[in-house]
């Protein structure tokens, strides 16, 4: 097996997984995960933005840009009915889309950036489609 098909398998299997924790976490309500998947995909971005290799300094950019603009509309804290399920998914498919692109070319930063953003969004989501009375959003949850 060569190089880049093992970088695809490791970024499948890894982004599996990934999902399968988030949803764990989002069903067990444990928002300060969400909330560090937030932080780590600021982290990893930045530090992306500034690597030698033109592409991912461009996909850590927009990653950021992406966390920032999921952060400020928080789409995730109202996903509680069948609309806005479809639109917190809309809004992952930036994150999963990257996180499966970016480590199989070996852009392993911005990779991980888009991990821990679709980990948050993962989460959040699945906090705020079984909370009846509650909602999570990328950097704060509600409860009435």
């Amino acid at each position: 097996m060569q190089w880049s098909g093992r970088r695809s398998l490791i970024a499948c299997t890894g982004l599996a997984l990934m999902v399968s924790v988030a949803y764990a976490v989002g069903r067990a309500r444990a928002e300060i995960f969400i909330g560090l998947g937030s932080f780590a995909a600021v982290v990893l971005s930045v530090a992306a933005a500034f690597r030698p290799w033109p592409t991912e300094r461009v996909a850590g950019t927009i990653v950021l840009g992406w966390v920032v603009l999921a952060t400020l509309t928080e789409q995730f804290a109202w996903a509680a009915g069948t609309h806005g399920v479809l639109v917190a998914g809309a809004w992952l498919i930036l994150p999963v889309v990257g996180g499966v692109v970016l480590p199989a070319r070996g852009y392993w930063w911005s990779g991980l950036g888009c991990w821990a953003a679709a980990f948050a969004g993962i989460a959040a989501t699945t906090y705020s489609v079984h909370s009846i009375y509650s909602g999570a959003g990328l950097v704060f949850v509600w409860r009435s």
